[in-house]
C-alpha cells in the first residue's frame, strides 16, 4: 500500500516545483533558455489543450518547514 498525502514521513522522494502559476509553453520556452535551445516550439493547435490550469495546494509542505531556495529557472 502506497502511503497518502498525510504520511509523508513514509516516502523518501518528493518532485516538488512552486513558484505560481506555469503554462506548458512557458515551461518549455524556459528550458529552451536554459539549455540554449534557439529553434521553434511547435504545438498542435489540433489538439485538446488539457486541463486549463494545474496549481499546487503547498500549505502541507509549508507547515513542515518547507519553501522554495531558487526559483525554476
Amino acid at each position: 500500500m502506497r502511503p497518502g498525502p498525510d504520511h509523508v514521513e513514509d516516502c523518501s522522494i518528493f518532485v516538488i516545483y512552486s513558484s505560481g502559476d506555469l503554462t506548458v509553453h512557458a515551461l518549455a520556452e524556459a528550458v529552451c533558455e536554459t539549455v540554449g535551445f534557439s529553434g521553434d516550439i511547435v504545438t498542435d493547435t489540433t489538439k485538446p489543450d488539457g486541463t486549463p490550469r494545474k496549481v499546487m495546494d503547498d500549505n502541507k509542505l509549508k507547515a513542515l518547514g518547507w519553501g522554495p531556495k531558487i526559483d525554476l529557472t
